[in-house]
């Protein structure tokens, strides 16, 4: 594509600074390349092209112009990072952490290099591609209280309408019941995997679903031989 810049003739070339396979990389192109139109008026009208282009993407997390190399004229796309997958009704959605939809219109997808949060849910909260403010609200609590338990690795997150429970990779459950004082529950359950971490493979179940109260369940060889 060339814009004509004055009497020079610049050629727009877009870069892409992201390998997930599911970010519409094509579209996006063609429509960088539709930007010739604006020739006229050289790159004033840049902002204008930005904002419609970021509101068209919204996986899009920002783009940036350098004339670096003038007269070859460089659009830099960065992509929003994968956050969480969403999984309902056996159809997995990748947000990021903002809440948008990152994989639109793709049934089948590549999960990301990236450790991401696991959800799987029988409810639908995702409103136009994003979901919902309440229900972000939650899950960015979740995902601040497993980022301070560097030893407590996730497999899943269930989430109904009314209750939370977190899966461990090593098959240990928490029912963290409703979405009230998660802030609250994580540090009571961060404090009682620290004070039981010699014994934590003895453990099948933590309930933390009350107030300064920990219920656990043992499991059942432990149980055996106790």
């Amino acid at each position: 594509m060339l814009i004509y810049f004055g009497l020079i003739s610049c050629k727009v070339v877009p870069v892409f600074h992201f390998k997930e396979a599911f970010i519409p990389k094509q579209h996006i192109q063609q429509d960088i390349q539709a930007l010739s139109p604006l020739r006229a008026v050289q790159l004033l009208n840049w902002p204008l092209a930005k904002k419609k282009l970021l509101e068209k993407y919204p996986m899009i997390e920002s783009l940036s112009i350098s004339i670096a190399a003038f007269p070859t004229i460089t659009i830099h796309v960065y992509s929003k990072q994968p956050w969480a997958m969403i999984i309902n009704e056996n159809q997995p959605l990748l947000f990021s952490y903002d809440g948008v939809l990152l994989n639109q219109n793709l049934d089948d997808i590549e999960l990301p290099d990236e450790r991401i949060m696991m959800v799987n849910s029988p409810i639908n909260f995702i409103i136009e591609h994003r979901i919902k403010p309440d229900i972000l609200l939650i899950l960015q609590g979740i995902s601040k209280g497993l980022s301070d338990m560097p030893l407590f690795t996730l497999q899943q997150l269930i989430l109904t309408d009314h209750a939370i429970q977190l899966v461990e990779e090593g098959g240990l459950i928490i029912e963290m019941g409703t979405f009230d004082h998660i802030d609250d529950k994580f540090k009571m359950l961060k404090y009682f995997l620290g004070a039981h971490r010699n014994r934590r493979d003895t453990i099948a179940q933590i309930d933390i679903r009350f107030p300064n109260r920990v219920i656990i369940s043992r499991n059942d060889e432990t149980s055996k031989n106790n």
